[in-house]
This record gives C-alpha cells, sequence and structure tokens, in this order.
C-alpha cells in the first residue's frame, strides 16, 4: 500500500514517454487484427468479441509488471466512468485487459532490455513478485489467473498466444492501451495506459462522427450492456470536459 500511494504513476515508475511503443503495433486508422486467444479458464475466444458490442478499449498487462499492477486503480475508474457513458448516451463501450508477456520476470531474459538480461525491477524484489517467463500457454493462462484474482477482478480478461500476436498489435509496451471503434479500426493508441487519457480519446471517438454508436446499436437493436436504450432520439454529443476535480483516484 505504501508503493502504491508514493508512486502513483507509471512515469514515475518508468522513464518512458510511450511514444516508442505507439509507433509499432497496429496503426491508427488500420484493424485490429481477430486474433485466436484464451480465456484463463483455457476457453477459446476471438480477439473481435472485446468489440462485438461496441467501441472497446483493449489494455496489455502482466503480473510482473509494477505499472499494469498499480494502474489497475486507474483501470476501475475508467470501468466506472465508461459504465457513466452507457447510462448518458444508451449504449456499451468494452473494457478487455489482455494478458501478454511477462515484462520483468525473474531469472529469465526482459523483452525490454537489449541486452537480454533479466530485469527484475526493485518493486518486484520489494513486493517479492517473482515470476518465469511461461514456457507453455498454460503457464500463461495460470500467471494470468493469478492477475485476475489478485487485480482483476470483475473484469474480462483475455491471454495472448505463444506468439505473442496481440502484444505486438498493441504496440509491444508491458501497459499499453488502444481504442478501437465497433469495427474494430484503431482509433487511438496509448504506449502507457493513463485513465484520462483513454477517456478523453473515447470521447473523441464518440464525438467525431457517432459511426462507433451507429455500428453499435445495429449489431443489437434496442439493446446494451447495461439495458435497453432510452426512448426517442438519442442524447446530442457534448464536448469531453473533466468534472471539476475528478481524478483517477476517485
Amino acid at each position: 500500500m505504501v508503493l502504491v500511494t508514493a508512486v502513483p504513476g507509471c512515469r514515475a515508475l518508468f522513464p518512458s514517454d510511450g511514444r516508442r511503443f505507439e509507433a509499432r503495433g497496429v496503426p491508427v486508422g488500420a484493424g485490429m487484427p481477430n486474433l485466436p486467444l484464451d480465456t484463463p479458464a483455457a476457453r477459446s475466444r476471438k480477439l473481435a468479441t472485446a468489440w462485438a458490442d461496441g467501441p472497446a478499449v483493449l489494455i496489455s498487462v502482466s503480473r510482473s509488471c509494477p505499472v499494469a499492477r498499480y494502474r489497475m486503480f486507474d483501470v476501475r475508474w475508467l470501468r466506472q466512468r465508461l459504465a457513466d457513458l452507457s447510462v448518458e448516451f444508451g449504449f456499451a463501450v468494452g473494457l478487455t485487459l489482455i494478458y501478454t508477456v511477462e515484462a520483468h520476470p525473474a531469472v529469465d531474459p526482459s523483452p525490454y532490455r537489449a541486452d537480454g538480461r533479466a530485469w527484475l525491477t526493485p518493486f518486484n524484489r520489494i513486493e517479492g513478485v517473482r515470476i518465469r517467463s511461461a514456457a507453455t500457454p498454460a503457464d500463461r493462462r495460470a500467471e494470468a489467473a493469478r492477475f485476475a484474482a489478485r487485480h482483476a477482478a470483475g473484469f474480462t480478461l483475455l491471454v495472448d498466444g505463444p506468439d505473442d500476436a496481440a502484444w505486438r498489435a498493441l504496440g509491444g509496451g508491458p501497459n499499453a492501451a488502444a481504442v478501437v471503434d465497433a469495427d474494430g479500426k484503431v482509433r487511438a493508441r496509448h504506449g502507457w495506459f493513463d485513465g484520462p487519457a483513454v477517456l478523453r480519446s473515447v470521447r473523441n471517438l464518440i464525438g467525431a462522427d457517432g459511426a462507433g454508436l451507429r455500428r453499435a446499436r445495429s449489431r443489437r437493436p434496442g439493446r446494451t450492456a447495461g439495458g435497453p436504450f432510452p426512448a426517442g432520439r438519442p442524447a446530442p454529443l457534448r464536448p469531453f470536459r473533466l468534472r471539476a476535480g475528478e481524478s483517477p483516484r476517485r
């Protein structure tokens, strides 16, 4: 708990601005591939299920990444804001976590070190988080299940395959995010997940041309994850502004 309150954000943990991750993977305007993934319980899922009912936010995570662990506070905040949008506009925006390659395995090479050495990080040492890189798909699903139980209960969590295709599609960042519309087209990329920044991207998508709204309604006419659409014409789209004093910790 001391670490969470003393180190509130990803830039305090990693001195990267995220642009190197945004420069990789699926570019803005291109379609996110419909990759075959698993659930932690070994059920097969296609990535397109994330945007089957409308726009969606995709976030990469791993248990060995301290940023991903700590930023789950922001992810919970974002989930509530997306629920507010569902009530406000009568449609749902999905949020899916994707468990990817371990960022900081204890003894195996880190994908973020050019010299091929391990990079445990002081935060993992203090917390006693010592994880090996997954040797099999079952190993990765097991770690994903541990992450879900400890940090992401109630969230949709999919597990990347042994080819790390979803990780690469998201830019290869340990805690990257993408906003996609209901066609699976990438509308915004974030090298590091940041709740308010991702929310702004979602609101920009809604306010740009309404395509995500129309497609979501055509998929399931009259219904959303939260219930029926409001009667009559949809509420007008308003420019996004953070509420006074609002922060991802609230």
